[in-house]
């Protein structure tokens, strides 16, 4: 299961995203209050679908090439929350609402690398965690013998 969580939490993400995007389309297609939060609502939830898409294939190409996940999450992140400021600093300066649609967009697609990014820290094992068990089981193997006399 550890290699497929990234792949798991990205389809988990995908799907809560569209359904609620559903619901949210369903609850205000007889409402004409609040029609503006819930298109912005809407309007999130779908940019939240399309970078779960982009995690779902990132992940597939993290498992295809076996990568480690530590490393291509953390990079990922780094590179996503560049991105980020700079499309924010820029949505800022030109004032369009096509670069503010797309600062929250990628704002969206850095908290969601920053979840994938915790989930490998908090269930894979670091790679000097394994070596020292190995270490610790090898050296209580051999002192066991002497421990026998």
């Amino acid at each position: 299961m550890r290699r497929f969580l990234d792949l798991a939490v990205a389809g988990v993400g995908l799907f809560v995203c569209l359904f609620f995007a559903l619901v949210l389309v369903a609850v205000s297609a007889h409402s004409e209050a609040g029609l503006l939060q819930m298109f912005t609502a809407f309007l999130a939830l779908i940019f939240g679908a399309i970078t779960c898409a982009f995690l779902l294939v990132f992940s597939g190409i993290r498992l295809v090439f076996k990568l480690a996940p530590r490393r291509f999450w953390g990079r990922a992140l780094i590179v996503a929350l560049v991105v980020t400021l700079l499309t924010l600093i820029f949505a800022f300066a030109s004032g369009s609402a096509q670069a503010q649609l797309l600062s929250l967009a990628l704002g969206i697609f850095s908290a969601l690398t920053l979840t994938e990014f915790l989930c490998a820290f908090a269930v894979i094992p670091a790679r000097g965690q394994e070596v020292s068990k190995k270490q610790f089981k090898g050296e209580r193997d051999a002192t066991r013998p002497a421990q026998l006399n």
